[in-house]
C-alpha cells in the first residue's frame, strides 16, 4: 500500500467499511500497516479517512506456515516478551498459534495482566460509546 494514491486507499477502506457493514459489523477506525510497511504518504491518506495508524509492540515470524515454531517455543517467546500496554500480533494463518492460544490466555491472566481495547489503549473514543456524564442518574 505504500505506492497506492490516497485515492486508491480510500476506495480500499471504503470497500472494507462496506463489507463490514453488510456483514452487520461495525468498523474499527484503526489500520495496522500490512507488513508494518508504512510512507508518510500512507499514514496521512489513512489518517484522512478518519483511520488511526496502531503497530504492535511485539510479533514473531508466526506467518510463514512452514516454518512454524514449536508450541513450546512460541508461547515461551511471547510470554517473554509481554508488558504492560502490549499489542502482541498474531497471525491467524498458524497453526501454532491456534493450538498455543487458550494456555497463552490463561497464563497472560494469571500473571495479572487483563486483556482491553485499542479504545482503551488509545484513549480514542469508542463509536456510540455512552456520555462519561452522569446523565439520568439521580444527584
Amino acid at each position: 500500500m505504500t505506492s497506492w494514491s490516497a485515492d486508491e486507499i480510500a476506495a480500499e477502506l471504503t470497500r472494507l467499511e462496506d463489507a463490514c457493514r453488510e456483514a452487520g459489523v461495525e468498523t474499527a477506525k484503526f489500520f495496522r500497516p500490512p507488513e508494518g510497511r508504512f510512507s508518510e504518504s500512507l499514514l496521512r491518506a489513512v489518517m484522512a479517512q478518519g483511520y488511526r495508524t496502531v503497530f504492535w509492540s511485539f510479533g514473531y515470524a508466526d506467518w510463514d506456515n512452514d516454518r512454524q515454531p514449536s508450541p513450546a517455543a512460541a508461547k515461551a517467546k511471547i510470554l517473554d516478551n509481554l508488558h504492560n500496554g502490549a499489542v502482541i500480533l498474531l497471525h491467524p494463518t498458524s497453526a501454532t498459534n491456534a493450538e498455543v492460544l487458550p494456555a497463552l490466555l490463561a497464563e497472560i491472566r494469571a500473571q495479572g495482566y487483563r486483556f482491553g481495547t485499542l479504545y482503551e489503549l488509545t484513549g480514542v473514543p469508542e463509536p456510540d460509546a455512552p456520555a462519561s456524564d452522569a446523565e439520568g442518574t439521580d444527584g
